[in-house]
């Protein structure tokens, strides 16, 4: 699967989503990488739209899309190319290095999820018109979890 992802261009990714796990972080990473572009792409044609008519540059189009800069023809060009097999190496290795991290951290919740699970299911026997009793015991121990978290 990876060998083809390097294969494919930048632009193509998102299309192949569905293939690989919802949660996957390249892909995540990509399509944050797509909605930001669009943003952009939105935010240039404002700002040719608003130069007086006097100023503006005969519409010029690479790519299918307008172009209002040197420095957007370059980057433009740049994202046309694709990114080479270094690239897609290092995003994929600062993204795992993330993923660790992240993993390492969410390890250091894991009382305070307990605790969160344990009033959830108290309160959840009292939303279910459970026996008084019942509910009373599960707060309890949805406040001792909690004490002994803290």
């Amino acid at each position: 699967m990876l060998a083809g992802l390097a294969a494919a261009p930048v632009a193509g990714l998102p299309a192949i989503a569905g293939v690989v796990a919802d949660d996957d972080p390249l892909l995540e990473a990509l399509a944050e990488y797509e909605r930001l572009h669009a943003i952009e792409r939105t935010a240039w044609e404002a700002v040719a739209d608003a130069a007086p008519t006097s100023n503006r540059l005969p519409e010029v189009v690479f790519n299918g899309n307008r172009v209002f800069s040197i420095l957007h023809l370059e980057t433009m060009r740049e994202s046309s190319m694709g990114m080479t097999d270094e690239e897609i190496d290092d995003t994929i290795a600062r993204l795992r290095k993330g993923n660790a991290t992240m993993r390492a951290e969410a390890a250091g919740l894991e009382p305070e999820y307990q605790n969160a699970r344990a009033v959830l299911e108290a309160h959840n026997a009292y939303a279910q018109n459970a026996e008084t009793s019942e509910v009373l015991d599960a707060e309890s121990a949805a406040q001792k979890a909690q004490d002994n978290a803290n």
